[in-house]
């Protein structure tokens, strides 16, 4: 069973700045959220993750190991989330004869265009020829 997502990103935030205060600014909330939020996942794990000292924050050693992996895990999204945005789209061409496109996929033009952010319907001219009937990209 996964912990609270926001909770894991209070958490790293906090263990990352190891300030209750930075973390909030950093994440556009109040301490008391962060600190709300942070007990939330030590009461999941049923652990301490963090040793509370006058303005500052030390990671217990469960909250250490925790930590390592979130942070990680944090890191490997971003990279992942970064590469996916900056792919092409990918361009889906439809092969079908004209009877086909005509019975099938004429009557749900608007539907694959609301589906399908870029495709390009082709039609049969002859054996081994294709010819483009229209591109259309959303």
């Amino acid at each position: 069973m996964l912990p609270p997502l926001k909770a894991l990103q209070a958490f790293e935030a906090t263990a990352r700045l190891k300030s209750f205060s930075k973390a909030a600014e950093q994440l556009f909330v109040t301490q008391s959220a962060i600190s709300h939020q942070v007990k939330l996942l030590e009461d999941f794990i049923g652990q301490p993750l963090l040793l509370r000292q006058n303005k500052s924050v030390e990671l217990t050693q469960s909250g250490d190991m925790l930590y390592s992996v979130v942070r990680d895990c944090f890191v490997r999204l971003n990279s992942v989330t970064q590469h996916l945005l900056n792919q092409p789209p990918v361009q889906l061409k439809i092969l079908a004869q004209t009877s086909i496109a005509v019975e099938w996929l004429a009557p749900d033009w608007n539907y694959l265009n609301s589906v399908i952010l870029t495709w390009t319907p082709y039609w049969i001219w002859r054996l081994w020829r294709t010819m483009p009937m229209q591109s259309s990209t959303i």
